[in-house]
C-alpha cells in the first residue's frame, strides 16, 4: 500500500516443505485477471505481488463430528432449507458494512456449532492442501485444492459473513455421501452451506452460464437434509467481483496486525483521517500518519477492510494509488 507493499507470506502448502510451482500459481490461476507475470519475489514493490511460499503443512486443529446435531439441521431448514439458485453466490468480499465500527473485532468470539473434519493421511499425501491462520475464525484453516482456497479467502473478507467452518458435514446424494465444503453464518444469523463446483462437473445452461451437472440431484439432497445449499461454479469463482488477488495480498497484513499493541488506537486514527478526507489514497494516508510505522498502518487498513469499515477501489491488487474510504449506508 504505499507504492511499496510487501505482504507477509500468509498461506502454506505442499507437505514436503519445498517450493511448489503448482501452489505458486494457485490464486492467480483462479483470479479473473490472473497472468503468470504477476508472480514476483517477496521484497519487491507493491505493484509486484509476493510469491506464494510452500513450507510444511500444518496439522488440522480439531477433529470433526460426522454430522451436525439434528436441531442444527432443523434450524438451518427453518432459515430457508433447500437448494438456492446456483447463480447467486453467498459471498461478496470488500463490500463494506455501514454498521461496522472501527473497534469491531475480526473474530466475533461465539461458539461454532460445527467443527472441521480432520483430513486423512491419504488426502494429505495426495497434496493440494493449503493452510493459513484465519483472523475471522481465530484459528488455522486447512482447505483442499485451489478453488476451495480461493473461495475461503473470499469468505474471509466478506464482512457479511461472521463465521465459517470447512468440511462441516456430509449429506446423502442418492446412495452416495457428499461432503459439504463450508458452513457459513451471515450477519443476522442466516446459516447456509456452500460447495465449489469445478468446470469438469458442470454443463452449459440455457443462459450461456455453466450449471452443475448434478443440479437436480443436489437440489433434492439439500431439501431432504433440510439445509440451504449454495453451489459456486468455477466460472463464478473467477469473476472479478471475487477479487481473489486482493484477498491473498491483504491476508498477511491482517494476520500481522493482531500482534500490534496499538492496533485499536491506530484504527481510530485511520478512521478519523479517512472520514475527514473522504476518498484518500493509501500513499496519502501513510503520509498523513507518518508518525506511525508504515507496516502498522498497512495492517490496520487491512483489518478495517476485513470488518467492512472501509471500502477500496483496489483491483486486482492494492497499490499506493488505491483509494480507501468509509463505508456509508
Amino acid at each position: 500500500m504505499s507504492g511499496h507493499l510487501c505482504a507477509p507470506s500468509a498461506i502454506h502448502g505442499n507437505r514436503h516443505g519445498t517450493p511448489c510451482p503448482k501452489f505458486q500459481m494457485t490464486l492467480l490461476a483462479v483470479a479473473a485477471s490472473a497472468e503468470p507475470h504477476l508472480l514476483r519475489p517477496i521484497g519487491k514493490s507493491i505493484d509486484e505481488e509476493p510469491t506464494l511460499s510452500c513450507p510444511c503443512i500444518e496439522p488440522p486443529l480439531t477433529r470433526c463430528h460426522a454430522a451436525p446435531p439434528h436441531d442444527h439441521a432443523a434450524r438451518s431448514h427453518a432459515q430457508g432449507g433447500g437448494m438456492s439458485n446456483h447463480v447467486t453466490t453467498p459471498v461478496s468480499p470488500f463490500q463494506g458494512a455501514a454498521s461496522a465500527r472501527a473497534s469491531d473485532p475480526l473474530h466475533n468470539g461465539t461458539d461454532r456449532p460445527l467443527v472441521p473434519r480432520e483430513l486423512t493421511p491419504a488426502q494429505i499425501k495426495r497434496g493440494d492442501i493449503f493452510t493459513f491462520f484465519s483472523p475471522k475464525e481465530n484459528r488455522t484453516v486447512t482447505v483442499h485444492g485451489p478453488m476451495q482456497l480461493a473461495f475461503r479467502l473470499q469468505l474471509e473478507f466478506d464482512p457479511a459473513v461472521v463465521a465459517v467452518t470447512e468440511r462441516p458435514r456430509s449429506i446423502l446424494v442418492g446412495l452416495d455421501s457428499m461432503e459439504l465444503h463450508f458452513w457459513i453464518q451471515k450477519r443476522g444469523g442466516q446459516e447456509l452451506y456452500a460447495n465449489v463446483i469445478p468446470n469438469s462437473q458442470t454443463i452449459p445452461g440455457m443462459d450461456g452460464k455453466r450449471r452443475p451437472r448434478e443440479l437436480d440431484r443436489l437440489r433434492s439432497a439439500a431439501k431432504d437434509a433440510g439445509i440451504s445449499l449454495r453451489l459456486i461454479t468455477e466460472d463464478e469463482l473467477k469473476a472479478p467481483r471475487g477479487r481473489n488477488e486482493l484477498c491473498y495480498q491483504l491476508l498477511g497484513f491482517c494476520q500481522s496486525a493482531k500482534d500490534l499493541g496499538n492496533s485499536l488506537a491506530l484504527r481510530q486514527e485511520v478512521a478519523a483521517t479517512t472520514e475527514r478526507s473522504g476518498r484518500i489514497s493509501t500513499d496519502e494516508l501513510i503520509h498523513e500518519l507518518r508518525h506511525h510505522p508504515r507496516t502498522h498502518i498497512q495492517g490496520v487498513v487491512a483489518e478495517l477492510l476485513h470488518i467492512g469499515f472501509l471500502l477500496t477501489d483496489a483491483s486486482p491488487r492494492m497499490t499506493g494509488r488505491s483509494r480507501i474510504w468509509r463505508a456509508e449506508a
